[in-house]
């Protein structure tokens, strides 16, 4: 019996261990799951690269609508959370031994070993059997952790792990992709609000462009995201928002959370001063009783901007159109979502199964009671 145990441990040893040291490879090609629809099924939600060449550290989530992403590595995953609050409840990853999908509270992660991380520093890679990751850690090295503890890690290291490990060599990739657009693209109409992921993006340069090679088409797609979209939001002003700022209704920090920010400007004592918002729900709070938040003293309001849900870009809040009874949340659940146009906020509203528009002027407490499930606001 000890015979025919040792023989299987050593067996496992050879299946997991001898192919992953330093030369471990992380591409699979053949039999992998994807699970994001089919025109975008086989590149990263976040980097645009094709999944198989990191499969085995990709991890797939749920978007805000339940449409299934997947990622090309942890760190990619956490950037989403934070970026798009993609959802984790159903999230899942692919376990090293068998490359299949499995669920990320199930797997047993080794953290830190020597095999190189997928945009990120320390290498985290996941196991369905605790037997087998403990096997790849005496060849590898590294720590089993939980997903909580992979992705606390993942988490803290984002901003360095982030930026480009070469930015001459990105620098190069976007001056090849720019070219390439002008060429075979520049006559197509892309408006690159509407994108909230690059592998639909790459999923309509497809479509649009001429006959593209992959590495062509990537090449696109990195310049169209990480330099004209950045460009348009320059142009086209965003609610700023300092890392330090808080929201005076909750408390939570505002750059968290980009896609909902709100921000009301004054002047107090002849001084220019602002509060900035998660949401609109909370500006309302706010504007409708400041003492309940501590400030006393009398303000002069000078603009109110929100964010636009399609544009992402600041617009005047006593102009915009909010849409309420959604299916979409912000950061303190059900909120008001703003919009330039009234027929951005029907469109909206029919694809989310919204209940009403209002103007600000028509938000009352007792509508920001009920989104907070309140019947009344006593």
């Amino acid at each position: 019996m000890k015979k025919l145990l040792l023989s299987t441990l050593i067996i496992q040893f050879l299946l997991i261990g001898v192919s992953q040291g330093s030369d471990f490879n992380k591409t699979v090609k053949k039999d992998i799951e994807l699970v994001q629809k089919e025109d975008i099924k086989t590149w990263c939600a976040v980097s645009g690269e094709e999944l198989y060449k990191n499969y085995k550290t990709s991890h797939t989530a749920h978007d805000y609508d339940g449409k299934p992403t997947q990622y090309a590595s942890l760190s990619y995953l956490v950037f989403d959370v934070e970026e798009n609050h993609v959802k984790l409840q159903n999230s899942k990853v692919v376990d090293v031994s068998s490359n299949k999908l499995i669920p990320t509270k199930d797997a047993y992660y080794v953290m830190g070993s020597n095999v190189k991380g997928t945009k990120s520093k320390i290498s985290k890679l996941a196991f369905a059997k605790k037997e087998d990751a403990k096997i790849f850690v005496s060849k590898n090295g590294g720590n089993i952790v939980s997903f909580e503890e992979a992705f606390a890690e993942a988490e803290k290291s984002l901003k360095e792990d982030m930026k480009p490990s070469n930015p001459k060599k990105m620098q190069r990739e976007y001056l090849k992709g720019k070219k390439i657009y002008e060429a075979k693209c520049s006559n197509k109409e892309i408006d690159l609000k509407v994108y909230n992921w690059i592998n639909y993006l790459k999923a309509d340069l497809k479509n649009q462009c001429k006959k593209l090679k992959e590495n062509q088409l990537h090449s696109v797609a990195l310049y169209l995201w990480n330099v004209k979209r950045i460009e348009n939001r320059a142009v086209n002003k965003i609610v700023e928002v300092r890392k330090e700022d808080k929201c005076p209704v909750c408390g939570m920090f505002v750059y968290k959370y980009p896609k909902w920010a709100a921000k009301l400007e004054f002047v107090k004592h002849e001084h220019k001063h602002y509060y900035v918002f998660d949401g609109v729900k909370d500006m309302i709070k706010f504007v409708h009783n400041p003492k309940k938040y501590n400030e006393h003293e009398k303000m002069i309001e000078q603009k109110l901007l929100v964010t636009d849900y399609y544009t992402q870009y600041a617009i005047d809040g006593k102009e915009a159109f909010y849409v309420v009874g959604s299916d979409t949340l912000g950061p303190m659940g059900n909120e008001l979502i703003p919009f330039k146009y009234e027929e951005d906020a029907k469109t909206f509203l029919k694809d989310h199964q919204g209940t009403s528009i209002f103007k600000f002027s028509e938000i009352t407490s007792e509508l920001i009671c009920k989104l907070d499930g309140l019947e009344t606001c006593e």
